[in-house]
């Protein structure tokens, strides 16, 4: 099978180079998961991109019980990464440059700007996202809620989804239900789901 793509920082005063920075997963008889690229300017908290070059294989997953601060978080062409039980994410400013073929599970614990807004996002919610009070989910997103129940709603002041953009649920077992305590205003634009099949 094909081997990880490893772990790639780079910090820096400034960076004119212009060209490709790649830490993409083998191929083989298994396809492996993409590497991660850490770029980090002066005092910033630094990004991180996760990109499989369209290589769809296995995933990316943060260290077990860490705890990273990042400003921006990129995951695209079929790579996917994974936050696991008892590790943190901390996105500062913003998910950029996603596309529809990558994902994202949240097993562990995701904290967002109070105020987010997910293009072309694919997140799989199985754990808990923290200091996010309005979401807008855009076009490309959908958000699969995997542990919400009868007695645990995942709970928000302002939800939109907008036109392309989709909420819905774990693939239907007994047990799986959608349970939104959203204490404000519900939008769901012209093209806009939430689907509970």
């Amino acid at each position: 099978g094909g081997g990880g793509g490893g772990r790639m920082a780079i910090t820096y005063t400034s960076k004119p180079y212009t060209g490709t920075i790649s830490a993409y997963g083998g191929t083989g008889g298994n396809n492996a998961g993409a590497g991660t690229i850490f770029l980090k300017a002066g005092a910033a908290n630094g990004d991180l991109i996760v990109d499989n070059n369209n290589v769809t294989g296995g995933v990316t997953t943060q260290v077990a019980a860490t705890s990273l601060t990042l400003d921006n978080v990129t995951i695209k062409n079929a790579a996917g990464y994974t936050i696991p039980s008892g590790a943190t994410l901390n996105v500062a400013t913003a998910f950029t440059g996603f596309t529809t073929n990558a994902s994202l599970t949240n097993n562990g614990t995701l904290s967002l700007p109070a105020t987010s807004t997910l293009t072309n996002v694919i997140l799989y919610q199985n754990g808990t996202i923290s200091t996010l009070t309005d979401l807008t989910v855009g076009s490309g997103t959908t958000i699969e809620f995997q542990n919400t129940t009868s007695a645990t709603a995942f709970s928000l002041t302002n939800l939109t989804i907008q036109s392309g953009g989709t909420i819905n649920h774990k693939a239907n077992v007994c047990t799986t239900i959608l349970n939104l305590s959203i204490s404000n205003n519900l939008l769901v634009d012209a093209g806009g789901t939430i689907n509970v099949n």
